[in-house]
């Protein structure tokens, strides 16, 4: 069988392995192409997760599947840092597949975990799909990720500004025009990108201003947490 281009899938676990086998077997995952799915649990979760994992771990086994099985663990508590975990984990995973066609699967697990998901595969900037299951498995839905693009990834400079401000919540305008010698003007227009894409927010106290990451900023900034 001809190799394909290597598809990366995404799906929140339940208790019930249902959705996933589907998914495996609707998207012919480890065959013709090595393949990867990544599983996600939320942190002290329902135990059975654990055995709805090994129950797909065998037949992934049994079935000599070309596929490689992730399993991660992630904080729902914390809806932005839980999406961060999950876009770093894919991210990982693309970049051993090189290039690989995305795929989010929803049916099962949790509806908060389902959403962490979405916003982590979102914000790889890959193309894909959505496949969304209905309860009770008698239908599916598919459609682009293209329809749910929102996100905008933060260019180089940006994430500088993002780590600077995080590492130091409230500073003012010019504190952070020294901390990273950017020109006044230039930063002025960053921080406003910034603004705008929902990642930062400023608070005015008559001449002065303080500068903060928002909650969904996390999302970018995964390896300082």
């Amino acid at each position: 069988m001809t190799a394909g281009k290597p598809r990366l899938v995404a799906c929140p676990l339940g208790f019930d392995e249902r959705f996933v086998v589907r998914a495996i077997i609707q998207l012919r995952l480890g065959l013709g192409s090595h393949d990867a799915l990544a599983l996600f649990l939320p942190v002290e979760g329902d135990p059975r997760g654990l055995d709805a994992f090994n129950r797909v771990k065998r037949m992934v086994e049994s079935y000599n599947l070309d596929l490689t099985l992730s399993l991660s663990e992630i904080s729902v508590d914390d809806f932005w840092k839980g999406a961060g975990q999950i876009r770093k984990c894919l991210e990982e995973l693309a970049n051993k597949l090189g290039s690989p066609k995305l795929c989010v699967v929803l049916g099962g697990g949790m509806r908060i975990l389902s959403l962490q998901v979405l916003i982590g595969v979102l914000a790889l900037n890959l193309g894909g799909d959505v496949l969304i299951y209905r309860e009770d498995l008698k239908g599916s839905v598919t459609f682009s990720l293209d329809a749910l693009r929102g996100l905008k990834k933060p260019s180089e400079e940006h994430l500088k500004i993002l780590r600077v401000i995080r590492r130091r919540p409230g500073l003012s305008f010019s504190e952070l025009a020294d901390e990273i010698s950017m020109p006044k003007a230039t930063l002025h227009k960053r921080l406003q990108e910034l603004k705008d894409m929902g990642l930062v927010s400023v608070r005015h106290e008559g001449r002065r201003v303080f500068i903060s990451t928002t909650p969904r900023a996390i999302l970018w900034l995964s390896d300082q947490q």
